[in-house]
């Protein structure tokens, strides 16, 4: 008989360090959710500080300031200074464009592993209503990511697109304008 009240109490603690271990786990994901989420807001606020409309007006003042010092250097007509103002500014165009892709990566990849995590913890359920809650909210928080996420991929989308029709109507202009001067 004593015998089975050992056993009773053995299986009764392994029972005890299987959930024990599984809430460390839980809270181990559920800290590491945090710590992204934290990573995510700081790479955010540098994405949004370096990408001001003061930040990209200062490198087109810059642009400006090189295309002008181009005309005072050389001061031939026209087409040499435009088209050194114009690889300036594609110059910032890309370095910009190259920052940015930079960020969105780091920022995809914190995202993937949140979502992953978030997946992870879906079928989590807590006893005390206060954890509960906050994990309701970090599930709240993800949807509205994601949703977010979707819609500045839809405008980034639009974005190139427009981009392209405004080059195309430039070259066109172009065009245009050196058919009508050898017209002329």
């Amino acid at each position: 008989m004593l015998g089975g009240i050992n056993n009773g109490q053995a299986a009764a603690e392994a029972g005890k360090n299987k959930s024990n271990v599984k809430a460390e786990t839980i809270a181990n994901k559920f800290e590491k959710a945090l710590d992204l989420l934290n990573d995510l807001s700081q790479e955010l606020r540098g994405e949004t500080h370096t990408l001001t409309s003061k930040d990209v007006g200062q490198k087109e003042d810059a642009t400006q300031n090189n295309s002008q010092k181009a005309l005072i250097q050389d001061p031939k007509p026209g087409e040499q200074a435009s088209s050194e103002a114009a690889s300036m500014a594609t110059y910032v165009d890309e370095d910009l464009k190259t920052k940015k892709k930079r960020k969105d990566k780091k920022i995809g990849e914190k995202l993937g592993e949140l979502l992953e995590l978030e997946e992870e913890l879906s079928n989590v359920e807590f006893e005390d209503k206060e954890h509960q809650e906050i994990l309701e909210k970090f599930f709240q928080n993800m949807s509205t990511i994601k949703n977010r996420r979707e819609e500045l991929n839809r405008l980034e989308m639009q974005e190139e697109r427009l981009e392209e029709e405004l080059k195309k109507q430039e070259s066109d202009k172009e065009e245009k304008n050196r058919k009508s001067k050898n017209r002329g």
